[in-house]
């Protein structure tokens, strides 16, 4: 509002909007009919669950954000749909005293626009990262951008791990010349190459899998007899910076 001279009004629309594409970016579906503006909800999430969203542009998340939530899901929603939905404020600012009580007694999620700009460059970087049904665990009643950081960095260590291997297989390939390798060589070659956890066998060969499958093509496979016959080559990079 300050920096470009927004009225409260146009401010509060631009976050709206902001924040309806950052949810469909994430992959939820937000349904038109019941679109933000006097005596309508800001945002409301059909699937992959429902998710009722509340957007406060201003400095501070005013006292009266939850009852508002409450009073305008419950009439457009219907009391029972609406407590079984998932609800969620966003803003830049600091929720209020009496804002976060209210929060913890409805189950109300606080995040800030940081948090969610931050779950979308997540996306945008691996555009398989986030799974919407694991950011649900984390949605907790208050103030919760330490929980959702919490899953960015439960993802990108998932991440890390998988673009190790990724980077191993290639290594590996390079210094002995070899086309391709079964999975008790690479495990050997995996705990000398300072690993970031420790894994079995078997657990190494189902993310090889998924590294191998047509939908990630980081590495390829060829089948064999049992999964300890498998065999992985490398395709291309899983750059992590």
């Amino acid at each position: 509002e300050l920096e470009e001279k927004k009225s409260n009004y146009q401010a509060g629309t631009d976050f709206e909007y902001i924040a309806r594409r950052s949810l469909e970016f994430l992959g939820f579906k937000v349904e038109e009919d019941y679109k933000g503006g006097a005596g309508g909800l800001d945002l409301f999430c059909s699937k992959p669950y429902p998710l009722v969203c509340e957007c406060k542009a201003g400095k501070l998340i005013p006292s009266g954000t939850v009852q508002e939530l409450i009073k305008l899901g419950g009439m457009h929603l219907g009391a029972g749909q609406f407590l079984n939905s998932t609800k969620l404020v966003v803003g830049p600012g600091n929720p209020s005293t009496d804002m976060l009580k209210a929060a913890k007694e409805w189950k109300v999620s606080i995040i800030n626009a940081m948090t969610l700009q931050k779950l979308v460059q997540l996306k945008a970087k691996y555009p398989g990262a986030i799974n919407l049904f694991e950011l649900k665990q984390y949605l907790e009643s208050g103030e919760i951008n330490y929980k959702i950081d919490e899953y960015i960095e439960k993802v990108e260590k998932k991440i890390s791990l998988r673009s190790h291997l990724v980077n191993l297989i290639k290594n590996y390939l390079e210094n002995t010349g070899l086309d391709n390798a079964g999975v008790d060589s690479l495990h050997g070659v995996y705990f000398g190459s300072n690993p970031p956890q420790s894994l079995k066998s078997e657990e190494m060969h189902e993310i090889l899998i998924e590294l191998s499958s047509p939908l990630t093509g980081f590495l390829g496979r060829i089948k064999g007899s049992d999964w300890k016959s498998d065999r992985f080559y490398f395709l291309r990079d899983l750059p992590t910076h």
